[in-house]
């Protein structure tokens, strides 16, 4: 004479039940379900939002110093000019040979042969701009996120009673609060896409001497 397959559940309900009547603290439901006594089931759900504020700040900042690092970066093109020598070209400046100087003094309209230069020079200061602009949306971000963690820790009590003190309505700072951070995410994103596609499409294809490549500091963006 066996149970129905459903039984078992009824009987483990009802057991905790009784546990419940005799046992008020807790501690021997906790122990059947394997979590401390006063905690019951915080071992088997997961408070993800908790993980959220941190790792989102840990993204923003490795994103906001490999910007810094690809801004800076002197291998966004490289390749080979008529002589033979070796060219690396960053956003601002470029190394031919052992010689380093800045895109906007080499660059001569007036002169045909620094076409290169000039079509190498258009292209980094488009991407500077925009990577310039992405790197002020994480910036913004980050700024945000401090806030909140100082504001939770009452380190921004005196500016907000202040504020209450001038009648500055904190309601209508609701909407920068909810629709602020998403637009900044988009923003950054957008940037970021738009830089890279800029610069691969305005770069010239070659440096004088063969096929030019994408370097490491674009790799860096992408």
């Amino acid at each position: 004479d066996r149970e129905p397959a459903d039984e078992p559940s009824k009987v483990g309900i009802a057991s905790l039940r009784a546990i419940d009547d005799e046992d008020p603290g807790g501690s021997d439901k906790a122990r059947l379900m394997g979590t401390p006594a006063g905690s019951v089931g915080e071992g088997l759900v997961v408070n993800w939002h908790s993980y959220a504020r941190p790792f989102e700040a840990g993204a923003l900042s490795l994103v906001a110093l490999l910007q810094l690092a690809a801004l800076g970066g002197g291998d966004w093109l490289h390749g080979t000019n008529r002589d033979a020598e070796p060219v690396f070209a960053g956003l601002r400046a470029a190394m031919v040979g052992n010689q380093t100087g800045r895109l906007d003094e080499a660059c001569q309209p007036s002169d045909p042969s620094d076409r290169v230069t000039c079509a190498v020079k258009a292209a980094g200061g488009v991407a500077a701009t925009l990577l310039t602009l992405a790197l002020v949306s994480s910036l913004l971000l980050l700024g945000r996120l401090a806030l909140e963690a100082m504001h939770s820790r009452g380190m921004l009590a005196v500016a907000v009673a202040k504020l209450k003190e001038q009648h500055v309505p904190l309601s209508s700072l609701a909407p920068v609060r909810s629709h602020g951070p998403p637009a900044a995410w988009a923003a950054l994103l957008l940037l970021q896409c738009l830089a890279l596609l800029q610069y691969a499409a305005s770069s010239p294809a070659s440096l004088g001497a063969g096929r030019a490549e994408l370097g490491f500091s674009y790799r860096l963006v992408r």
